[in-house]
């Protein structure tokens, strides 16, 4: 398993703050990069990140843009900005970019299946460029506003647009605002398909962020199955600070060692 944190445990911080702390956190090696706020990457910040000889994964942006927009014209900007950040991944040598596939609008109402449709030539669009890079997407399940929430979803959406470069981010805290008490059956449904894990913990009523084993989440069933399985893909802690990330970290270790 390639284990690592999510720089949104300093999304507050200025990208300069961020540089520092990964240069001091010796212990880890793997990060997923948020291209977004005061993160996001241009090629000046590309080159400061490769230059610290860490292993990179990619979160799309996730404020201010739609893949089920829509606007025909809102839709083409979005696309400019996707790809851009496609491309920096592919500058930081990032196997997998990370996409929160569709926000729901107030016109979901009225045309869901239209909706649907757009959202989903939007992603098999960028995973025709993401092919380009040879990097995969990897699809977030989400929680209320998203477009994509339960495993029926990530499934509809893998079959309907059935590219080798599409994958699932499964955010095990997001399944337990979903399907609480029942994540071990989502992720045996996924799994096969599961190319990054987003970890972190919550009550089961809000998305909270917390450390891993504060919340409600049976971590321990969980890491039981995914050693059975053999999973040998990306573990991304996400936390709202890098003292409880790292404190997770260390928990994930065990749970995995």
């Amino acid at each position: 398993m390639k284990i690592g944190i999510s720089s949104l445990c300093l999304f507050k911080e200025p990208f300069e703050k961020l540089i520092k702390s990964m240069r001091k956190t010796e212990s880890v090696k793997i990060w997923e990069l948020v291209d977004d706020g005061l993160h996001k990457l241009n090629l000046v910040r590309v080159k400061k990140l490769k230059e610290l000889g860490l292993k990179y994964t990619g979160h799309g942006p996730l404020a201010d843009v739609n893949t089920a927009a829509f606007s025909n014209n809102l839709r083409r900007v979005f696309k400019r900005i996707y790809e851009r950040s496609l491309n920096y991944a592919y500058r930081l040598s990032s196997e997998v970019w990370v996409l929160h596939a569709g926000i729901r609008t107030g016109l979901n109402f009225f045309f869901p299946e239209d909706i649907w449709s757009k959202n989903r030539e939007f992603i098999k669009f960028l995973a025709d460029r993401a092919e380009d890079y040879g990097i995969m997407i990897a699809i977030e399940n989400l929680i209320n506003g998203g477009l994509i929430r339960t495993a029926s979803e990530v499934i509809r959406l893998l079959r309907e647009i059935n590219s080798q470069n599409l994958a699932i981010c499964l955010d095990i805290g997001h399944l337990n605002v979903i399907n609480r008490g029942k994540i071990i059956n989502d992720v045996k449904r996924l799994i096969d398909n599961v190319i990054e894990l987003h970890v972190h913990d919550n009550d089961g009523k809000t998305d909270q962020h917390l450390r891993v084993g504060s919340g409600g989440v049976r971590w321990e069933k969980i890491f039981e199955y995914l050693r059975r399985r053999d999973y040998n893909g990306y573990i991304i802690i996400e936390n709202y600070s890098l003292s409880d990330s790292l404190a997770s970290l260390k928990e994930v270790l065990r749970l995995t060692g």
